[in-house]
């Protein structure tokens, strides 16, 4: 059997590792506000280049802001980028020269939480991407706790990943791999130390669906699970710019666990990070995709962990679905139960569907469609991708047409469902395949569609 690569056997990732010495170097030079004032400007060139990310930084903010105004959503994401460099490049002095960090970090707020952090058995740092997170390897200095752990998840460069570790290591932190998260986390906790865990990015498949400013985010309900196991507190903290080359350690209150679930404990840690961040909005890593749409199944009933909504939420921010339907009249009939079960999937979900106006009157009788939107005689492909751009989420195609394909290529609808064609594969980007053979309208049409996105064709319909 053919043994895997090893990390440390690529020349690339070791002349990225020469690259990242050099720089490292000629940072250790300057003085910290200079290269903070660098970090920005580089930032805003990334700002200006960078239009993936640019984008992908403006749709978060809208989610989570939605009553901004464009000039609000670009002010945040320049100073946003400008910010995220500017932390890089300090941290990368900072961690090499821990000893001189006190100057430039206030601990105050930390300091007086101490007595609260001290008579709790353990505690569980939880830590987010605000400001510049990766100071966090100094807290060992900070309350001078001879038991200090992070979770981490190994760096594909095995150079870097190496340096990074004995560079957090040198400063007192003992480093945990995600993978041996929960047994060797449990062990530190029931020793009575700390332990750090990055609570914000999207956690896939694993995690609990919960409320993050509002829209369903999966959310990784580790934290949760360890203070059950454990009775360790729950401690919010992060590290946010507070000026030029400057930071401030801010302590939120301690989140109860003893009586409350694991999927309520983790939509209390959104609830407190939502806190965190409205405070300095353009400080928090907008450029990752927080709110990332599964793929294949969008609609949520089927996921192990499930959904979770709190009672302080009132109402959740809408998943916006887009059905084309059929322009016939037996086409759309054979719709119906497909539309009514992918309703169902997920308690957020605003049901819109596209139909030619002859059909409209029949989909407004199906009272789980949210919206009808009437294509009207003599429509262009533009006038209806003009009609529904920016509006959805998910668009899914029932008819196999090459039209409806083009519309809601042209809309700029980000996933796009339908049957795989030769003809229309262009305009789609999640395929369902249909069976072979001669198979029942049932088991080769919109139903077939609504089980792969993820709805029960089990559940009785009312």
């Amino acid at each position: 059997m053919a043994k895997s690569k090893s990390r440390f056997s690529r020349p690339a990732d070791y002349l990225v590792y020469l690259g990242y010495k050099f720089i490292a170097w000629i940072l250790l030079q300057l003085r910290l506000p200079w290269t903070f004032r660098l970090g920005q400007a580089l930032g805003f060139l990334g700002y200006l280049v960078l239009g993936r990310y640019r984008k992908l930084a403006s749709v978060n903010v809208r989610i989570a802001f939605p009553e901004w105004t464009k000039k609000q959503v670009r002010k945040n994401g320049r100073d946003h980028f400008q910010t995220v460099t500017a932390n890089l490049l300090c941290s990368l002095v900072l961690t090499q020269k821990p000893h001189k960090a006190n100057s430039y970090i206030d601990i105050s707020q930390l300091l007086a939480a101490a007595p609260k952090i001290k008579a709790a058995s353990s505690v569980i740092w939880v830590i987010n991407h605000i400001g510049n997170w990766e100071l966090f390897i100094l807290a060992p200095r900070w309350l001078q706790n001879p038991l200090w752990a992070v979770i981490y998840q190994k760096l594909t460069n095995g150079y870097l990943d190496r340096h990074v570790q004995r560079s957090r290591e040198s400063s007192g932190v003992l480093t945990i791999d995600r993978t041996e998260g929960l047994h060797r986390g449990v062990t530190v906790l029931r020793n009575g130390g700390m332990l750090g865990v990055l609570i914000d990015q999207h956690a896939g498949d694993k995690g609990v669906w919960t409320p993050f400013f509002g829209r369903l985010a999966s959310t990784t309900p580790f934290p949760a699970v360890l203070a059950k196991k454990t009775g360790a507190a729950l401690m919010p903290v992060s590290i946010v710019t507070s000026g030029i080359a400057r930071w401030r350690v801010e302590v939120d209150d301690f989140i109860p666990s003893r009586e409350a679930s694991t999927a309520e404990i983790t939509a209390r840690i959104n609830l407190s990070l939502e806190k965190q961040i409205r405070k300095n909005p353009s400080d928090w890593f907008w450029v990752h995709n927080r709110w990332k749409t599964p793929n294949p199944q969008f609609l949520l009933r089927h996921y192990h962990r499930g959904v979770y909504v709190p009672a302080e939420v009132e109402r959740l921010k809408p998943f916006r679905v887009l059905i084309r339907s059929s322009d016939l009249l037996d086409g759309a009939a054979m719709s119906v139960e497909a539309a009514r079960r992918i309703k169902r999937g997920r308690p957020d979900l605003r049901l819109t569907v596209l139909v030619v106006d002859r059909l409209a009157d029949f989909w407004r009788n199906v009272s789980e469609v949210d919206e009808v939107l009437q294509i009207e005689d003599g429509s262009s492909v533009f006038d209806v991708a003009h009609k529904i751009r920016g509006r959805f989420d998910v668009a899914i195609l029932f008819p196999n047409s090459l039209r409806p394909g083009i519309e809601i290529w042209l809309a700029g609808i980000p996933r796009r469902v339908g049957f795989s064609k030769p003809w229309r594969d262009l305009f789609v980007n999640q395929f369902v395949r249909q069976r072979s053979g001669s198979l029942p309208h049932r088991e080769n049409g919109p139903l077939r569609i609504a089980e792969r996105i993820g709805a029960d064709l089990a559940e009785k319909l009312p």
